[in-house]
């Protein structure tokens, strides 16, 4: 509420005689003057609206976050996959190695 409406108004948590002091301020005549010149709006509707302009600007200030967050973790996953294919190629090309030395071995020990 700091600057919609006057300072002598809003307490200060922990300060001695404050709350005392922001009564007797916003109840004197000229509080009731200004608030007459200085309707305040403090409704609902205000209040969502508020809200919801403080959500978007949150998602607009979230945006460039969640690029790079995406960006990593397509990278991550075309590291993974690239990780993934070489060691299905490795570990297919040491099992033909030993497919190929066992098959020798049983023609040689099989004769005909």
């Amino acid at each position: 509420w700091k600057g919609k409406l006057p300072d002598k108004w809003i307490f200060e948590a922990g300060k001695n005689n404050s709350l005392a002091e922001a009564i007797a301020a916003a109840s004197n005549s000229n509080a009731r003057k200004w608030l007459l010149q200085n309707p305040v709006k403090a409704s609902w509707e205000v209040a969502t609206d508020t809200l919801l302009k403080q959500y978007e600007d949150m998602i607009l200030m979230n945006e460039p976050v969640k690029r790079r967050h995406v960006t990593l973790v397509n990278i991550l996953a075309i590291v993974l996959r690239v990780v993934a294919i070489g060691l299905a190629l490795f570990v297919s090309y040491h099992e033909i190695k030993i497919l190929r030395r066992t098959w020798r071995m049983l023609d040689a020990w099989i004769p005909g």
